[in-house]
């Protein structure tokens, strides 16, 4: 998708594309309560690119996890931003919080992943939630630092208050005009936030859970992954990295807000739905096999519970 200073709107599956492509990340979401499914859903999205900074916004009517086992952005992003290492910085407009890896970030933080850590994190983002994300090529140490910590860093309420300002501006207002002198206003005012970054403490970088429980966060989601063949136990993950069920149920209840045997679930849903839109595959049957779902009618009824159709339409769609 083309860069521009105008507002879209966009379709889940082009809003995934997108974020996958800025944080190298999957996003999923639960069960609707509502009877507007991911079909119908609307998702506003802005983008400006600058050259050492994009600016992008984007607003989601429902709630969205975004976890990822590394920031690594894609190549084409750091050429276009003539920079090897991006750091990302995560904040949302007004009061609106998001959490991150565990912790709500409060009106007086933001989040900080740096490509020269490679470090997972994950981001739960509740309804009606406008998220900023900055992508800065920037390689600073400090900000690595600040990286790995995992944590929201505090910064000036003041300033952070005017970045936001600044971009409700440009996200509801986005003419050629004002989109150009909104965006130089924000740029500056990551300037400034990043250069009042506080001077970071030892200990924030080594708690006597925190560090541990992001790596184990990144194992578990991958041995999910991987089990394709055949059911997940969640006994089975806990016995092999030495750890108890209850500890797993607790790590997702407080980094993704999902049950681990839920985000099992809608993990396999979500690559079976990627599979069918490819169109790669000769039948919904063989998409089936390709994704691992096992006990096909079940997975048929919630999948047309997530998504809003059946997996027969999804599949002649991309044809």
């Amino acid at each position: 998708m083309a860069v521009t200073n105008s507002k879209q709107i966009l379709t889940f599956e082009q809003l995934s594309n997108e974020i996958t492509a800025i944080a190298n990340c999957k996003v999923l979401f639960d069960f609707p309560n509502e009877p507007n499914h991911v079909t119908e859903r609307q998702y506003g999205f802005l983008q400006i690119d600058r050259p050492t900074v994009r600016y992008t916004a984007f607003t989601t009517p429902h709630a969205l996890t975004l976890y990822s086992a590394l920031f690594k952005p894609e190549c084409a992003l750091q050429t276009r931003l003539h920079s090897p290492e991006i750091t990302l910085m995560i904040t949302t407009m007004e009061s609106q919080s998001v959490c991150f890896n565990g912790s709500w970030i409060n009106t007086d933080q933001v989040a900080i992943v740096s490509s020269r850590s490679e470090v997972p994190f994950a981001l739960f983002i509740p309804q009606n939630t406008t998220v900023i994300l900055s992508e800065i090529a920037e390689p600073s140490r400090k900000l690595k630092s600040f990286s790995d910590s995992l944590v929201p860093v505090a910064v000036s309420k003041r300033n952070l208050d005017k970045f936001k300002a600044v971009g409700k501006f440009v996200f509801e207002q986005p003419t050629e005009k004002q989109g150009h002198g909104g965006t130089k206003a924000v740029l500056d005012l990551i300037t400034v936030l990043l250069d009042e970054l506080p001077p970071l403490r030892p200990q924030s970088l080594h708690g006597p859970s925190r560090r541990p429980r992001k790596h184990l966060m990144t194992k578990i989601v991958k041995m999910m992954e991987q089990k394709t063949t055949r059911a997940m136990s969640l006994k089975q993950i806990a016995n092999e990295l030495d750890i108890s069920t209850k500890s797993i149920n607790l790590f997702f209840k407080e980094y993704l807000f999902i049950a681990p045997k839920r985000f099992y679930l809608l993990v396999n849903l979500f690559k079976f739905r990627n599979i069918l839109i490819q169109g790669k595959c000769s039948s919904v049957l063989e998409a089936t096999v390709l994704s691992g779902v096992d006990g096909w009618s079940r997975y048929s009824e919630r999948y047309q519970k997530l998504f809003g159709e059946k997996p027969y339409d999804t599949f002649m769609k991309s044809k």
